[in-house]
């Protein structure tokens, strides 16, 4: 499941990058100075979509001489990077896109999906959501940020997350897919947990226990409810 969701990353890498150049300094660069870093950021562009990456690395770190503040430079360099399967250094150039501009959020987006990646689904969240407070209508990112919910073990927040997913895209059939996934695992972790239960009660009534009634009932119907007296005193009750 999660592969999969690796694989048709690349019809995402350019979704998210600026089209256009913000600078991070506080005044503006002089308009020579401005030119070469455009003329530099423009072939970099063009020779990225080209899949020419060696220019567009050589372009972008060009502009980078000139501007080493440009954050949508450090992030573009990044997804180069990316697209070359060369992870370790798209890390560190989104990271240094977000110390200059916290709220890009491409670059929050893109080091989320690595953090996915390396298996580290709870590093990944926090940078998913930001991308999410920037660009909350992109299903997308409330995709991937339902991937890291999974290697994170939080199958619940995964399936409402999902459901996000589909408020947007009601239609599409991968994310239809990934939510009736999410909701067999889902499933499959409520049935041994059950079976825990059942164990944990056949433990208890061999050594002389006893169950109250409110778990009795419950017991007979299948499904367990929290009891406040749950492991306490002569009454087991399953949680």
């Amino acid at each position: 499941m999660i592969a999969f969701r690796f694989r048709i990353l690349v019809l995402l890498l350019v979704l998210l990058t600026a089209p256009t150049l913000k600078s991070g300094q506080t005044g503006p660069a002089p308009t020579g100075k401005d030119a070469a870093i455009e003329s530099h950021f423009a072939v970099a562009q063009r020779a990225q979509h080209a899949k020419d990456y060696a220019t567009a690395e050589r372009e972008y770190h060009a502009a980078l001489a000139l501007a080493p503040d440009f954050a949508e430079v450090h992030m573009n360099l990044g997804l180069v990077y990316q697209l070359q399967d060369r992870s370790a250094e798209a890390m560190t150039e989104f990271r240094r896109a977000l110390k200059i501009k916290p709220a890009l959020a491409g670059a929050n987006f893109f080091l989320g999906v690595d953090y996915c990646k390396l298996g580290e689904g709870a590093r990944a969240i926090p940078y998913l959501k930001a991308a999410l407070q920037i660009e909350p209508n992109r299903p997308d990112i409330w995709l991937w940020l339902a991937t890291a919910l999974e290697i994170s073990g939080e199958l619940q927040a995964e399936v409402v997350t999902l459901h996000r997913a589909l408020e947007l895209q009601p239609k599409e059939v991968d994310l239809l897919y990934f939510l009736g996934s999410a909701y067999e695992r889902l499933g499959k972790q409520e049935v041994a947990h059950l079976a825990k239960i059942a164990r944990l009660c056949a433990q208890r009534t061999a050594t002389g226990g006893e169950l109250c009634f409110e778990h009795r009932v419950a017991f007979r119907g299948d499904s367990f409810s929290e009891c406040p007296g749950c492991f306490s005193g002569r009454c087991w009750i399953a949680c």
